[in-house]
């Protein structure tokens, strides 16, 4: 089960007044372990071949969050301008064959 803190208890309130200028109400701050894991499983899902909105729901995060990871991870512009090549390449043959 997840500890839940007020964020009053816990953070300073120069920091605290910083973050409300973002959002208020429930603020889910994960711990350094998760982002790791959480990458790793982004990582993984991409090598299987999964789009990036498919792995967004499965990991729990935006789309746009998902393609930073892989950038980051994967050297991402040369990997994800090659994915777009090869998505348009199967929409083009597709519409030859069908056409």
């Amino acid at each position: 089960m997840k500890k839940y803190t007020n964020a009053r208890d816990a953070l300073p309130e120069c920091l605290l007044n910083e973050i409300q200028k973002f959002c208020t109400g429930m603020v889910y701050v994960p711990g350094p372990s998760e982002h790791r894991q959480r990458r790793k499983l982004v990582i993984s899902l991409f090598d299987q071949g999964l789009k990036a909105k498919e792995i967004a729901g499965i990991a729990g995060l935006g789309s746009r969050r998902v393609n930073q990871i892989i950038a980051e991870e994967c050297d991402g512009d040369d990997i994800l301008l090659q994915a777009g090549a090869q998505e348009k390449s199967s929409h083009i043959n597709n519409d030859i064959s069908t056409g």
